[in-house]
């Protein structure tokens, strides 16, 4: 794992348990525009690099980490060798616990103007392109500890303050006490995909990759599958699941004339989905009878598709 060194604006590398670090989320810029790992590398001897639009975000976040008496930084910009693909590879399964780990995480809403209360549907922060984006979904809720900063790097606000939990409630769908303990594995499938159905992502690959640390799923990081990484996806759901809501979205926003099968193209099915007990059958029944496990379905996936029984 790579980190910035705040005080020095250097990478260093721990292979252990890293120190304690901040790190970054926000939406990229154009890819010249944002600051990458050669880029940090060249720092020294290539002085334009500060001249990078996506520098200022990182002398942002350095100003917050110090501020926190914290020595590191880690943002996925300039901490990732991309052009490397076994790093690329071990960075994207790896991502959501490295923000899981971090001692906090700044978001930086370079669209969200300062002093405008964030309580209103239509204010800035409610409008945000931040809460539409496909990664950020767990840069919102793996770390424990979130702040928000407007374009300005004015603070906002935390994402445990009540007030603002409750904003962004109503803005993601999100249950507010998942905002508040980071507790996801108790909501079934359809309502940890719901949440994810009306963000997008700029590669169709992504849609699954930035899903995979909310499901607890590792991938190999193949881009150019497109719509067939996302039933690949479910499949490795499937294998250590018996969620039967993974089958429960709808096509009313399917293309027209779109062709379906029992898995899907892209969590946006699960639009219309809105929260599935993931345990509703072991509550009605756990006064009769203690323990039930809940209703068990077998899974096999054959070259004609998946074969499964279920109780009607």
């Amino acid at each position: 794992m790579h980190l910035l060194n705040v005080h020095t604006l250097e990478l260093e590398t721990f292979s252990g348990d890293p120190p304690e670090y901040a790190s970054l989320s926000h939406r990229w810029g154009r890819a010249e525009d944002e600051v990458s790992f050669h880029d940090i590398k060249q720092l020294p001897t290539q002085p334009d690099v500060k001249k990078k639009p996506g520098f200022a975000k990182i002398l942002g976040c350095r100003e917050q980490a110090i501020k926190y008496g914290l020595n590191y930084i880690w943002i996925d910009t300039c901490c990732i060798d991309q052009s490397n693909n076994t790093e690329l590879h071990e960075a994207i399964n790896s991502m959501w616990q490295w923000y899981q780990d971090c001692a906090r995480c700044f978001v930086y809403m370079n669209d969200v103007r300062t002093g405008q209360p964030p309580d209103a549907d239509d204010s800035d922060f409610s409008q945000s392109q931040w809460f539409k984006r496909g990664w950020t979904l767990q840069e919102l809720l793996a770390p424990a500890k979130v702040t928000f900063f407007s374009k300005d790097w004015m603070k906002i606000g935390k994402k445990g303050h009540q007030a603002l939990m409750k904003r962004i409630t109503n803005i993601t769908g999100i249950p507010g006490r998942v905002l508040s303990d980071g507790e996801t594995g108790c909501f079934s499938v359809a309502s940890r995909m719901y949440w994810a159905s009306r963000r997008e992502t700029t590669k169709k690959e992504d849609r699954a990759y930035s899903l995979m640390g909310l499901f607890g799923i590792t991938m190999p990081i193949i881009y150019g599958g497109r719509e067939n990484m996302f039933v690949q996806f479910q499949k490795e759901i499937m294998r250590r699941s018996v969620d039967q809501s993974i089958f429960a979205w709808t096509v009313e926003s399917a293309r027209p004339n779109a062709t379906t099968s029992l898995l899907t193209s892209s969590p946006t099915y699960f639009a219309n989905v809105d929260e599935i007990p993931f345990n509703d059958f072991v509550k009605k029944f756990s006064f009769i009878m203690k323990p039930v496990p809940p209703p068990k379905a077998d899974y096999n996936n054959t070259n004609h598709g998946i074969r499964i029984t279920l109780p009607m």
